[in-house]
């Protein structure tokens, strides 16, 4: 499942505060990656 993916159901869902969390999260996890 994309990233993208899981932000749009999440804000179908009403989780914005999941949805920002998940989205530092993964801007996180990406940056290390490329580190």
């Amino acid at each position: 499942m994309e990233r993208t993916e899981v932000l749009e159901l999440m804000g179908a869902l009403k989780l914005y505060g999941m949805r920002s969390a998940y989205d530092e999260i993964m801007g996180v996890a990406i940056k290390r990656r490329h580190e």
